[in-house]
């Protein structure tokens, strides 16, 4: 089943943040995943606007998307995100 892993950030220190996603791509084309979104201009349609930047990615499965979130590569580099921008992000499932 397909799970996807929705991130919406809101920027602190956006050079830094800058430096995360400079990196991102490399890392994450390691990995079975898919990114179908990274949007910094999302359009608020309910409540009130909390973030800078929305970011949606697919994976085969929960093991493959825990097997890039917690990989070295990738924990390495979210040091950066960490201090450059508040995240929040889930992991849901699909419904096929």
């Amino acid at each position: 089943m397909s799970v996807f892993v929705i991130a919406t950030l809101r920027f602190t220190e956006e050079s830094v943040y800058r430096s995360y996603q400079s990196k991102f791509v490399q890392v994450f084309n390691k990995f079975e995943g898919e990114l179908l979104c990274a949007d910094e201009n999302p359009v608020l349609l309910e409540g009130e606007r909390t973030c800078d930047k929305v970011v949606v990615m697919a994976f085969d499965g929960e093991e493959k998307a825990r097997e890039f979130l917690y990989s070295p590569e990738y924990q390495e580099i979210s040091v950066e995100r960490k201090a450059g921008a508040r995240t929040e992000s889930v992991l849901v499932a699909g419904l096929v």
